[in-house]
């Protein structure tokens, strides 16, 4: 078992990504595992961390636009869980990648995120969509202690290798169906 979590989450700083509700998530995991370490990678999205209370177990890089891709690979590589609370999403570019790193993602049950999780869950089952209309800030932070009490230690070189291989069987597909 892992002592450590590894979170990514890819935002904006538009309104529908709700990125507000960030902080009082990651803070209810920080201060119910005070002997875990958190870290929590943020792309694109400003979060104020001077409204966060003061905590030794948790550690968020903010990350803006125009990272390198090789930083970008490598957070997803060394993930834990990817997060989204986004109420509207384009084309779910990051969720898919997430899921095809073997990341667990757990996101807004928003119709894009759903018409993913049903054409490819079958590369990674640990996907939960979290019903808006709960109280979201538990139920986000219900399913994250949840897969935080079951963390393995990340093997990152399989991890790529299973990102590769992932995404290669969906280019075959793809092929086969065009022929």
């Amino acid at each position: 078992k892992s002592n450590q979590l590894n979170i990514i989450c890819i935002s904006g700083n538009s309104p529908s990504k709700r990125k507000e509700i960030l902080l009082p998530i990651f803070e209810k995991l920080a201060s119910r595992n005070p002997d875990k370490i958190i870290n929590i990678s943020i792309f694109g999205a400003d979060l104020n961390l001077e409204n966060i209370q003061s905590s030794n177990n948790l550690k968020i890089t903010n990350f803006q636009t125009n990272v390198e891709d090789k930083v970008l690979i490598e957070t997803y590589i060394n993930s834990h869980i990817y997060i989204s609370t986004s109420s509207e999403e384009g084309f779910g570019i990051p969720f898919l990648d997430a899921i095809l790193f073997g990341c667990s993602c757990i996101c807004s049950d928003i119709q894009v995120y759903k018409e993913i999780k049903k054409k490819y869950s079958k590369y990674n089952q640990n996907i939960y969509l979290v019903n808006s209309k709960d109280n979201i800030i538990n139920s986000f932070y219900k399913n994250l202690q949840l897969q935080f009490d079951n963390l393995e230690t990340i093997n990152s070189k399989k991890r790529l290798q299973k990102y590769i291989m992932n995404y290669k069987s969906i280019f075959e597909e793809h092929l086969n169906e065009i022929k």
